[in-house]
């Protein structure tokens, strides 16, 4: 991802490690939790709240994204996508439930 950093001072091409995130529930919103490794190392969190799903599901399915994703190249990147989307859900069901249970993290 691109993202413009005062502390950097220029546009910089940050990895986030997705795949190796915490996923909570917590407040009704859903928290992803993790690193970013290079060029520098620092911690993330992501916080998604209902208004987010209708953008996020809106963007995941447009037309735009299904041809990004349909060219033969991204077939890794695309398997990628279907198992960090797998282990998300999962991540989050269990989440939920250890919320509604009382239990946190």
């Amino acid at each position: 991802m691109f993202f413009w950093s005062k502390g950097l001072g220029r546009s910089s091409y940050l990895v986030m490690d997705l795949g190796t995130e915490e996923i909570a529930v917590e407040d009704g919103r859903v928290l992803l939790r993790g690193r970013v490794s290079k060029p520098v190392t620092w911690s993330y969190t992501i916080t998604l709240e209902a208004e987010d799903w209708d953008d996020f599901f809106r963007v995941a399915f447009a037309p735009e994204t299904a041809r990004y994703l349909g060219r033969a190249e991204r077939f890794a990147e695309l398997f990628g996508l279907a198992r960090f989307l797998g282990r998300f859900v999962v991540g989050y069901l269990a989440a939920s439930l250890r919320a509604k249970l009382g239990r946190g993290k």
